[in-house]
């Protein structure tokens, strides 16, 4: 996928319920090609903290507006990485419902002085 021609162009990737693990989000994270992507979807897949940590600490996603990381495996350092990442500050969406995210994860988020774009207050869980 990510020497595909064209792939420097897409905007837009979904990328849900294939069995993706910590690896394919490094490899989505490590690309260059991704660049003017403005919408991630990587819900329902097998992403840890590891995935989530190399995906908020991507210089890649800074045009991301929205990032759907819903049912995979996400912990607290995962989503205190997330809350704390500038290069994710233009979001305007994420969901992180149905993740392994305790109250550290959910306080780094609620408190996130990066996440300001959002708009909704509310992270998905459930």
């Amino acid at each position: 996928l990510l020497e595909m021609p064209g792939s420097a162009n897409l905007r837009e990737l979904s990328l849900n319920n294939n069995s993706l693990s910590d690896e394919a989000a490094i490899a989505l994270a490590n690309s260059t090609v991704l660049n003017s992507l403005v919408s991630l979807r990587l819900a329902d897949n097998n992403i840890s903290d590891s995935g989530a940590i190399a995906l908020a600490n991507s210089s890649n996603f800074k045009n991301l507006k929205e990032l759907d990381l819903n049912f995979n495996s996400i912990g607290n350092d995962g989503a205190v990485a997330i809350a704390r990442s500038r290069q994710l500050s233009n979001l305007e969406a994420l969901r992180l419902g149905q993740n392994k995210i305790g109250s550290v994860g959910a306080q780094a988020l609620l408190k996130s002085a990066t996440l300001k774009n959002l708009l909704y207050p509310i992270f998905g869980f459930y």
